[in-house]
Parts: C-alpha cells; structure tokens; sequence
C-alpha cells in the first residue's frame, strides 16, 4: 500500500517508483482517462506489482472471510484496538514529555489505520480492479508481441495542425 489512501492502481495517479514488501514508492500524477485505465500496457513492472497487490489482497480477505466469516469482525476489531492502543501511549508519551516515543507511537496508529482502510477501499473497488488488471495484462501481452497500434499522432503532425496555428 502507499502512504496515501488511494485508487491510483485503477485510475492512474499513481507513477510507482520502487515496490517493497507492503508499501510502494510512487510520484502523484494527473489520472488516466477511462478508456486508458482499462486499455493502457502497464508502463513497468512495479506498476504491474503494485496494481497486482491492490487485486490481489482483497481477494485473500474474501477468501479468508469466506473460510472464516469471522475474520470480518474480529480482524479489524484487533486493529482499530491496536490503534487505540498505540494512541493511547502517544498520547501519553507526548505528556510525558517524550516526543520521539509519542512520535513512534502515533505514526504506528496511523500507519495502522491507514492499512485498514485501504482494504476496505480495495475490496470495494475489487471487480473493477480485476476487470482493469485483466485488461492491462491484455493490452500489455499484446504490445510485447508488437501486435498493437498507437493511437498517437505524430509529433510533427500535432505541431503543425490547424487548431494549434
């Protein structure tokens, strides 16, 4: 997951930069258009990954969920308790006058949090995101064997049209 709450897997705005194990390292840019979120090759292979994890995650949650249902009430029950709990001793800590603990302790709570609701977003989104990755891979199996066309005009063919004269 990244730092931020996102859809950026389905819609774009998210440009990865590396993956690690949980989260990803991405630069925020301007959204795809809808027909480009569900047609465009993958731009790289930590796009791939980092679109595969927000697929695939909420696919093992519904997996879980259905061997266990649970898992629905007890998982995030675990971790808005855990969260409490590391607020709490932020909270603390910060009156005590600890800033570095208060800091750990806080960052871990939102961090937490954060987590969280990103699964639920990820499992909300879940068909469109295993629609758009089959597309993506599709268009990306496509264009490795050369048999895909760009749409894109020429450079010196936008330059010299008469709307931009």
């Amino acid at each position: 997951m990244s730092v931020e709450l996102s859809i950026g897997h389905l819609t774009g705005s998210a440009k990865v930069i590396r993956n690690h194990l949980y989260t990803d390292d991405v630069i925020w840019r301007n959204r795809r258009t809808v027909g480009q979120m569900f047609f465009q090759p993958y731009e790289s292979k930590q796009e791939f990954i980092y679109c595969a994890r927000h697929t695939f995650q909420p696919m093992v949650i519904l997996g879980a969920a259905i061997l266990n249902p649970c898992i629905l009430v007890i998982v995030p029950a675990v971790i808005g308790g855990l969260s409490a709990v590391f607020a709490a001793l932020g909270g603390v800590s910060k009156l005590c006058g600890n800033e570095n603990a208060a800091s750990f302790f806080l960052d871990t709570a939102e961090f937490l949090i954060k987590d969280l609701c990103q699964a639920f977003i990820d499992l909300v989104v879940l068909p469109v995101s295993a629609f758009a990755m089959l597309t993506r891979g599709v268009a990306t199996g496509l264009q490795a064997a050369g048999l895909n066309r760009e749409q894109t005009a020429p450079e010196e063919e936008v330059l010299l049209s008469p709307s931009n004269a």
